[in-house]
């Protein structure tokens, strides 16, 4: 639940602070919501943009990320 607060926080914070030349993603992605409706696809459209080189980078580093927990996990 605090991360969820958290989260909340960086948003309102991003929300308030910056103008139309330095939106953070999620508030940019907040700009496809209007009070006549949503824009569906350019949001999901966004979405994806925006999260998949956070799961490509991910995906490459769990190999890294794997071996070295494994690496600490062994006594000698």
């Amino acid at each position: 639940m605090l991360s969820v607060i958290f989260s909340w926080n960086n948003f309102l914070f991003s929300l308030v602070l910056t103008d139309s030349t330095t939106l953070t993603l999620p508030v940019a992605l907040y700009q496809f919501m209007a009070y006549a409706g949503v824009d569906w696809a350019g949001l999901m459209a966004a979405a994806a943009v925006m999260s998949a080189p956070i799961i490509l980078f991910a995906l490459f580093a769990q190999r890294y990320v794997v071996s070295g927990l494994t690496a600490g996990a062994t006594k000698g």
